[in-house]
């Protein structure tokens, strides 16, 4: 899961809820369309809700959250989809994630904040503008 830290930053997000892209695309997904980097945040409906990061289907809409809106604030990323192995991170790094969790070029950057434990391996990331 990739997920905001707090929910103040849900209230200062601007979502885009008719973004669809002509291929599947996993939940928590971050997906660049137009210059534009989106964090895909869709709530799962029944058999998905038991199924982590589940695949959205092509044409479907994704409730993307503009993440060009939320620079300065932070997001908690599972181990799961960091690119490389989470013990090798450290404050300051630029953080990448995983092929499987990126669509286009993302037009911000991840820059680790610190790791934890929220019963999953996690690093806790502050989004920056790309350089």
């Amino acid at each position: 899961m990739i997920k905001f830290r707090t929910v103040g930053e849900i209230e200062i997000a601007k979502n885009n809820p008719v973004l669809t892209h002509n291929a599947a695309v996993k939940n928590f997904t971050v997906f660049t369309k137009n210059g534009i980097s989106y964090l895909i945040w869709n709530e799962p409906n029944g058999d998905e809700s038991y199924i982590p990061d589940f695949d959205i289907p092509a044409g479907e809409y994704l409730n993307g959250f503009d993440l060009s809106a939320n620079i300065g604030q932070e997001l908690v990323i599972e181990a799961k989809h960091v690119d490389g192995t989470f013990d090798s991170i450290a404050a300051g790094d630029t953080v990448s994630l995983k092929a499987a969790y990126l669509v286009g070029t993302p037009a911000v950057a991840f820059k680790a904040v610190e790791k934890t434990v929220l019963g999953e391996k996690a690093v806790i990331v502050r989004i920056e503008a790309a350089e």
